[in-house]
């Protein structure tokens, strides 16, 4: 049974497992248990990665964004559909995806993209993650959320969205305001987003690309 009562929004912890260990989890043994673990916690509240910087390498520091007044109710995931899991057709996936494809030339591919793409501003470690992010060109600014930086500045780039392209060619720069850990939902990056976007619409030294919400 979680305990939650000896946390409260704003809370950080260094690591997710330090905050798993203050709700009363014992420090787990497996990638079984940790996944259980994950999914309870996700059902009472959500954090984000704070995006702390050490040694010039992000951190897994994470801050308690939400408790909910009511817990989520428990999702079932065991294997259906003749068997197979979603976690095994995940992994077939992803053979099939990267298959015959060398993960040194993946790693090559990424560097010469942020060496093309200076606008871009992510390490090769953190360019595919997801978060909250933002485009900035001086004052100008625009708030985004994704689970794939990499992937959305594609977007960015190739003219799909209009007035983040606008940006970009007067020379403005992509950079993270939060990255997020997988667990985390489209929704509830979000919900993170619209708080950045409300926090520079009430700041009158910023222009806002956004639509106002």
């Amino acid at each position: 049974m979680m305990n939650i009562e000896n946390i409260k929004v704003g809370d950080k912890f260094s690591t997710l497992t330090k905050l798993l260990t203050t709700v009363g989890f014992d420090k787990y043994s497996g990638g079984k248990q940790k996944k259980y673990q994950l999914r309870e916690l996700n059902r009472y509240l959500t954090y984000e990665k704070t995006g702390k910087i050490s040694r010039g390498k992000p951190t897994n520091e994470i801050v308690i964004t939400e408790i909910y007044d009511t817990p989520k109710k428990a999702v079932d995931n065991r294997s259906n559909n003749g068997g197979n899991s979603t976690k095994s057709k995940s992994i077939n996936d992803k053979r099939h995806k990267n298959k015959g494809i060398p993960i040194k030339s993946i790693d090559n591919k990424k560097i010469e993209f942020l060496n093309k793409h200076t606008q871009f501003q992510f390490t090769k470690e953190t360019m595919c993650c997801g978060g909250v992010y933002k485009i900035q060109y001086s004052n100008n600014i625009y708030i985004g959320s994704t689970k794939n930086f990499y992937n959305r500045f594609k977007q960015h780039i190739s003219g799909n969205m209009k007035n983040t392209k606008k940006l970009l060619d007067m020379g403005a720069t992509m950079t993270a305001l939060v990255i997020c850990d997988k667990t985390q939902t489209k929704e509830d990056l979000k919900r993170i987003e619209f708080r950045y976007i409300r926090q520079y619409n009430k700041n009158n030294n910023f222009i806002l690309y956004n639509h106002v919400i």
